[in-house]
């Protein structure tokens, strides 16, 4: 068995996350260690302002529809690598809540996946990540998604290339 037995993986669906899905997976395998995904409703997210005609408990009912569909598809990923996973998801404040869970859950290491963003867009958004960083008293392992691919840069003619094509 591997240094960790219990690796608490917070799931948005995001692409860093999906990393983070896969490399625990791999981890777990490793070290046959137990897996555990978590989806946070966050409230205060979802919902910024009193919108007139919108249905809140309609939008909370959605999102932990598509919170379960989340935790579905990753447990159904790691139990085809032959893990047994467990999920949770619960309402609540974000990083709070995770920490909570993690507590709860006994894990002693957390994967999670992180956006890499900087400057406005990080002021703007937060970073759960950090902030989770910020409050966790277990190991961290943060994982990033893969760069896409660049793509070529567009070839440009030559000054003899353009001559001849006037």
């Amino acid at each position: 068995m591997g240094i960790f037995r219990r690796i608490f993986v917070p799931v948005d669906g995001s692409a860093p996350s999906e990393e983070a899905v896969a490399y625990a997976g791999r981890l777990a395998l490793e070290w046959g260690a137990e897996v555990i995904f978590a989806h946070v409703i966050d409230p205060d997210r979802l919902v910024c302002a009193e919108v007139p005609g919108i249905d809140i408990g309609a939008v909370l009912d959605d999102a932990a529809g598509d919170g379960r569909r989340l935790l579905e598809r990753v447990a159904a990923s790691a139990a085809a690598l032959g893990l047994t996973p467990r999920t949770r998801l619960r309402d609540g404040r974000t990083v709070e809540t995770l920490l909570a869970l993690a507590a709860e859950d006994g894990a002693d290491l957390i994967a999670i996946g992180s956006h890499g963003r900087s400057g406005f867009k990080r002021l703007m958004m937060g970073s759960t990540t950090e902030m989770l960083l910020r409050s966790c008293h277990i190991p961290v392992l943060v994982v990033h998604a893969p760069e896409p691919a660049s793509e070529p840069a567009p070839e440009t003619a030559t000054a003899g290339e353009l001559r001849a094509a006037l």
